[in-house]
């Protein structure tokens, strides 16, 4: 099964990115990992499956008000329901947590993103380290983007370098919402265009 890793750095768009992500996972039936990239404040224990164990074998943990959130939302659907499980990544490194990712299978990333973001904000976790090294992408939801079904994606590329995988990947995520998928041609840099005329002295 599919497993979305959500990036909580305790902030309102990383709130709201977890809202869509649910909504992802469960269109897709996937399950969720919650991340902590700082540390967060602990809500009373609540009563949470226990590891990989039956549902009706529960038992009582501390946990964030992000997942009490997201599974307060959970239980308010009656479609499919997705397993989410919360992690401290707090005091990894960007090794660590990408080990995590790739141990762990992990098909998506999902991360908030601010409308503009502060010249002195930093983020205890470097991302694009983490994305060089694992083999799944990262979907930045921006925090004023409206909660809806997915109705279009594009995939921009130069098309003599278009890669299949990604084609694959988005129409996994289009073919649930029967959504429109676009690829979209741009030449690469020092490339020609595909549409120009090339002189056949110029060779």
């Amino acid at each position: 099964m599919k497993t979305l890793l959500i990036i909580n750095d305790n902030t309102p768009e990383a709130k709201h990115a977890a809202e869509f992500a649910l909504v992802i996972a469960k269109k897709l039936q996937a399950n969720i990992m919650l991340v902590n990239t700082v540390a967060v404040p602990w809500m009373a224990v609540e009563k949470v499956p226990a590891g990989h164990i039956s549902k009706t074998d529960m038992a009582e943990h501390p946990v964030s008000e992000m997942l009490h959130h997201l599974n307060a939302l959970n239980e308010d659907e009656t479609s499919f329901k997705p397993g989410i499980e919360e992690f401290d990544i707090s005091k990894m490194n960007e090794g660590e947590v990408t080990e995590l990712v790739n141990r762990n299978h992990i098909w998506m990333m999902i991360k908030g993103m601010p409308d503009t973001m502060p010249a002195a904000a930093k983020s205890s976790l470097n991302i694009h380290t983490v994305l060089n090294r694992v083999l799944c992408p990262l979907l930045l939801i921006p925090a004023h983007w409206q909660i809806k079904d997915i109705e279009r994606l594009a995939y921009i590329a130069d098309l003599r370098y278009c890669r299949i995988q990604v084609v694959r990947f988005l129409a996994a995520i289009a073919r649930p919402w029967h959504a429109a998928l676009s690829i979209a041609h741009m030449s690469a840099n020092g490339l020609p265009d595909m549409a120009e005329k090339i002189c056949p002295y110029c060779f």
